[in-house]
């Protein structure tokens, strides 16, 4: 990974620390993802601390970190059901499924969808069941009626 080529680059501040997150490329040509948090400790010398996701990391990576921002979301405040119910079977697998879709998953399903991911990718990284990001592609004009029509038909 030293000969490697940046191919994006993205910068959080706050207060204390910054984050960057800085998608490269191989020789090879394989992609990876180096999330990098920046701070002074007490003596004022800079602490660095990075991850790496290579390619096939990304997509669960992605999903997790969807799920865990949605707790910040002031909608989703209320009581969770307990009892099982259909709804609630189906949220075990799709825990998204019958919520509210957000600008930032909006972004994200364009910018995946846009980049090549599959059907399933995006099930799993929105934590959504096929219908609703079907659905979705479409209301956001990215999918016409007839890929969609072909897509349902095909999994019949």
């Amino acid at each position: 990974m030293k000969n490697s080529s940046t191919l994006n680059k993205e910068v959080v501040n706050s207060l204390n620390r910054s984050f960057y997150l800085n998608v490269k490329q191989t020789e090879k040509g394989n992609n990876y993802l180096v999330i990098t948090q920046a701070q002074k400790d007490s003596d004022g010398v800079m602490d660095r601390r990075s991850i790496v996701l290579f390619e096939h990391e990304v997509a669960p990576f992605a999903a997790a970190m969807m799920k865990s921002l949605l707790m910040f979301n002031p909608i989703k405040k209320g009581k969770q059901p307990t009892n099982k119910t259909p709804k609630a079977a189906v949220q075990k697998t799709h825990s998204n499924v019958f919520k509210k879709w957000s600008k930032a998953e909006d972004v994200l399903l364009t910018e995946f969808f846009k980049k090549g991911a599959t059907i399933e990718e995006l099930t799993i990284t929105l934590q959504r069941n096929k219908g609703g990001v079907l659905a979705r592609l479409k209301k956001l004009e990215l999918m016409s009626e007839k890929e969609l029509e072909y897509l349902v038909s095909e999994s019949k």
